[in-house]
């Protein structure tokens, strides 16, 4: 993926949808630095992988539901079905 995007996978039986929404609350507080708080946004774009599919189809589907999270601003998730 590129330099600040990554994958995770998790198991079938996971929720997948509560767990991007904690991932999302997680960057609602500030990070603290030696400098002050800092702030970052992220946006997530989640899909199940298909029975019919390659691990790269889902991961493309995955990535345009992303770039759908992106452009709908900051801190964002879109789920992909």
């Amino acid at each position: 993926m590129g330099g600040d995007e990554f994958v995770l996978v998790t198991p079938r039986t996971s929720d997948s949808a509560s767990l991007a929404n904690e991932m999302l609350q997680l960057f609602e507080e500030p990070f603290t630095h030696e400098f002050g708080g800092l702030r970052v946004s992220a946006s997530i774009g989640v899909t199940r992988i298909r029975a019919s599919e390659t691990p790269e189809e889902a991961t493309r589907r995955a990535d345009a539901a992303l770039l759908q999270a992106k452009q709908g601003g900051k801190h964002r998730l879109i789920i992909q079905e």
